[in-house]
């Protein structure tokens, strides 16, 4: 077990009670895109496990995927890429501040896709200018006109981007929660 992954493990566990509030409000917007069994790509602590029933988790860290099926949730350690399910299998999935992590996230949008049923919804959440900067593990920020470029490349069509919780996106230049939202159907 890495360092890394307990030391991401503990500070998932320790944020305060309004984090959490925070966490579930932001949860909620999601919620709202998705039908049928969804696929939560670095899920975490589960958090959006616990609030869509008819969900899976996959993350990196083997203690997030231990510490969520004692909850009782499905999950299993897996990357991004390649994920380990046929083609066609899930309604929707959700890829939530992790493609910023990754080498390749147009590799990780590529796997979302295959796995996505036709008809299926991704969707892909990303952080702000300030929320980037606010995490050294970051890689590369996210813009809506890399979604617009690497989505036509799988068959993916958008539906709608928005930023969140603000509509606007200059508070995503001053506080670190701020996200763009993009969301996507497998045409």
């Amino acid at each position: 077990m890495s360092t890394e992954h307990r030391a991401y493990f503990n500070y998932l566990q320790k944020r305060s009670r309004v984090s959490f509030w925070v966490r579930h409000f932001f949860i909620k917007d999601l919620m709202r895109h998705f039908h049928g069994q969804v696929l939560d790509v670095g899920c975490g602590i589960g958090e959006f496990l616990d609030q869509y029933r008819s969900s899976l988790g996959v993350d990196i860290n083997p203690l997030m995927i231990d510490y969520c099926q004692a909850k009782g949730h499905q999950g299993c350690v897996s990357a991004a890429y390649p994920l380990p399910f046929a083609t066609n299998s899930f309604d929707g999935v959700l890829a939530s501040n992790i493609l910023e992590h990754l080498e390749s996230a147009e590799t990780a949008v590529a796997e979302a896709s295959r796995v996505l049923k036709p008809g299926g919804i991704l969707v892909a959440t990303v952080p702000q200018e300030a929320g980037f900067q606010h995490d050294a593990t970051h890689i590369k920020m996210i813009q809506q006109s890399n979604f617009i470029e690497i989505a036509p490349k799988f068959g993916l069509k958008q539906t709608d981007s928005y930023f969140f919780p603000f509509r606007l996106q200059w508070p995503g230049k001053i506080f670190y929660f701020c996200e763009l939202r993009a969301v996507f159907i497998k045409v």
